[in-house]
């Protein structure tokens, strides 16, 4: 019942897994809101483009990311952001799992013990 951790990644990374999606999301966005300096954009597209951005952003409460994975990785006590994943304890190593499955928000959660 070893967790499973990408060793290439720190904590943070590990943790970042578990919302891929809303940080693909301010990605895009941020290059949305470049793009409108192009004179010759699609400002219509662009606009629709950063609606649906903006609409999914709000509902996952991505634009406080940081602030969440700040108060989760304290709610676990967890290690430094940037340490190396291979040289934690067994309980830290359990305790990034568990924060990255919390923050995928499952459908259903079963743990023992």
């Amino acid at each position: 019942q070893e967790p499973q951790l990408d060793p290439a990644k720190d904590v943070r990374g590990n943790i970042e897994e578990a919302v891929a999606s809303i940080k693909t999301a301010q990605t895009r966005l941020d290059e949305v809101y470049a793009a409108y300096a192009d004179p010759d954009a699609d400002f219509d597209k662009l606009a629709a483009e950063q609606a649906d951005l903006e609409a999914y952003l709000q509902t996952t409460d991505g634009h406080h990311l940081d602030r969440t994975l700040d108060v989760a990785a304290d709610a676990l006590r967890l290690p430094p952001w940037d340490a190396d994943v291979t040289q934690l304890s067994g309980g830290e190593r359990r305790r990034v799992a568990l924060c990255r499955l919390l923050l995928s928000k499952p459908d259903m959660l079963l743990l023992d013990e």
